[in-house]
């Protein structure tokens, strides 16, 4: 594996957020921006699976716990793609990966869902 790239701070050049993600491995992370991945992520995430549920007509409590489990599972997966196992503690443990963005992700998923809901059946 080759060495992660690392910055000096007189440096100018700053790294793509997007570019760093399309390969974890290469750069060094800050906590903030793998906190900010995770955060987008489960943003764009809630809104599909927002829409596509209520296209598909799904309602109630199972579809709540889906996405609650599907979200954290997304989260814990990219949060560890990003950090080996030993770093989760720059962050605060596994706990802030998981729990990063939920309550704005959820509340994007129940807007998106009951919108499309809406709009299509009635």
């Amino acid at each position: 594996m080759p060495p992660k790239k690392t910055l000096k701070k007189d440096e100018e050049v700053k790294i793509s957020l997007w570019k760093k993600v399309g390969q974890p491995r290469q750069y060094s992370w800050e906590k903030d921006e793998i906190l900010e991945v995770i955060y987008w992520q489960k943003q764009i995430l809630s809104l599909i699976l927002g829409i596509t549920w209520g296209v598909l007509k799904l309602q109630y409590l199972p579809v709540i716990i889906a996405f609650l489990v599907m979200i954290g599972a997304a989260s814990y997966f990219v949060g560890f793609q990003i950090l080996p196992g030993d770093e989760t503690e720059g962050v605060g443990g596994p706990w802030p990966v998981v729990t990063e963005g939920g309550m704005p992700a959820f509340a994007t998923f129940l807007l998106a869902w009951i919108i499309t809901y809406t709009m299509c059946y009635y």
